[in-house]
């Protein structure tokens, strides 16, 4: 057997560690030490909300690293090559990134691919730490400019006579100002970083919530409402989480990776190397609505501008 795989699987938990609290006061330690999942299907997406990069956006329909790993480790050999026809979380891509190994992966949802980019990124704590002091003392000055999202659909913002509404009006205003700090930000890695950070907390900050089927509006929503400060307050978390994950791996293997953003039964063709392994999981239609699910990222973030487009 060439290139033997026994270290996969150690490598991935070494590098896919349960995420600590944080670090402490002065230590350059995790907290919380890695124990690895057991009992857990190599199929599934149990513990993923607290896996490093798995947890910079809530997914459903995901499976393990393990899975990617199993799926190598059963060649034989050490594949050079790896493609994901269906990007999702991006579980395949940032797999082979950690393991050295090159790959492909196409994701026709344009927010998903930055998802994906953004995760693979060679970003720096040091150049996230600028940028974010940067966007703090910019949005304290930006205007709160409602004319940003005046591309949405008419049930996302409140106004006057409507029934339903996704988003509180200050929480709109909010929203602006912080999409435009995001489109100031001159680094594209560092302002997809930003925009992904956004895009994690929209729903919760929302009148509305994702299920396994579609989106729902929340029970009471009229009497309890989301905020400016709880959109502040959820964007500074995820933020952080975030950043803890580019900071504890900052030193990352940097394979070779391709995300290309389209419909795979075309987009496959553009890749003239051959792959050793095609490992995915393929999207099921049948049970989940993917534009009504991922409807509020791409309206908000201005991925989509018209309903030609959705």
């Amino acid at each position: 057997m060439r290139s033997p795989p026994e270290r996969y699987l150690q490598t991935l938990r070494e590098h896919f560690t349960h995420a600590p609290e944080w670090f402490s006061s002065g230590s350059t330690q995790p907290v919380v030490a890695f124990t690895p999942a057991t009992g857990a299907a190599l199929t599934t997406y149990q513990g993923g909300k607290d896996t490093a990069f798995q947890r910079w956006f809530h997914f459903k329909e995901a499976f393990s690293p393990e899975f990617v790993s199993a799926a190598i480790a059963s060649l034989g050999y050490r594949p050079t090559h790896v493609i994901d026809p269906f990007g999702g979380s991006g579980t395949s891509a940032i797999t082979a990134q950690l393991l050295s190994i090159n790959t492909t992966t196409v994701e026709v949802n344009p927010f998903l691919a930055d998802v994906i980019k953004a995760k693979l990124s060679p970003l720096t704590g040091e150049k996230l730490l600028s940028a974010a002091a940067d966007f703090q003392a910019r949005l304290h000055d930006t205007p709160a400019d409602l004319s940003r999202l005046a591309h949405l659909p008419p049930t996302f913002i409140e106004y006057e006579g409507k029934d339903r509404w996704i988003f509180p009006r200050d929480v709109a205003r909010r929203l602006a100002q912080y999409l435009a700090c995001i489109d100031a930000i001159e680094d594209n890695d560092v302002q997809r970083f930003f925009r992904v950070v956004l895009g994690a907390v929209l729903v919760d900050c929302s009148n509305v919530y994702v299920n396994g089927k579609g989106r729902r509006y929340r029970r009471a929503w009229r009497s309890n409402k989301p905020t400016p400060g709880k959109l502040d307050l959820d964007f500074g978390q995820q933020f952080n989480t975030s950043f803890e994950d580019v900071l504890r791996f900052e030193h990352r293997p940097r394979s070779r990776v391709t995300v290309i953003n389209g419909d795979s039964r075309t987009a496959l063709q553009q890749v003239e190397e051959k792959a050793d392994l095609i490992v995915f999981s393929p999207p099921y239609p049948n049970s989940f609505d993917y534009t009504d699910i991922y409807n509020v990222e791409l309206w908000v973030l201005g991925y989509i501008g018209s309903s030609a487009d959705n």
